[in-house]
């Protein structure tokens, strides 16, 4: 039997279906993964800016010397990093956006 290309093979997700021909959904699915990516980023800066931290640490305990420029690299980049990355995952997840509820509960109901 022969499958036709819409119909697909059964257990594989087929690339672009739905995207086909419609530029803004092709663009939107290309931000959604990009913004998915910049968060998967934001969490390794994470885990690394906490095993920086624990490290530095445990030799100023240990050898009374801390490691030269750990906090330059954790305040300059990894802060900057956690920051601002996330913010268009935030922007493109459903329920990301940060509400303001006491000032929305002023308002009249629609």
């Amino acid at each position: 039997m022969v499958r036709s290309r819409q119909e697909g093979i059964p257990g594989q997700e087929s690339k672009g279906r739905g995207c086909e021909g419609n530029p803004i959904r092709w663009a939107s699915a290309k931000i959604d993964r990009l913004s998915v990516f910049l968060a998967r980023i934001v969490e390794a800066a994470l885990v690394a800016m906490m095993v920086l931290t624990a490290a530095d640490v445990l030799l100023r305990l240990i050898f009374r010397r801390s490691m030269v420029g750990a906090v330059e690299v954790q305040s300059n980049y990894f802060m900057a990093a956690i920051v601002f990355l996330p913010l268009a995952f935030g922007m493109v997840s459903r329920q990301g956006h940060i509400r303001l509820d006491f000032a929305v509960s002023r308002f009249p109901p629609r």
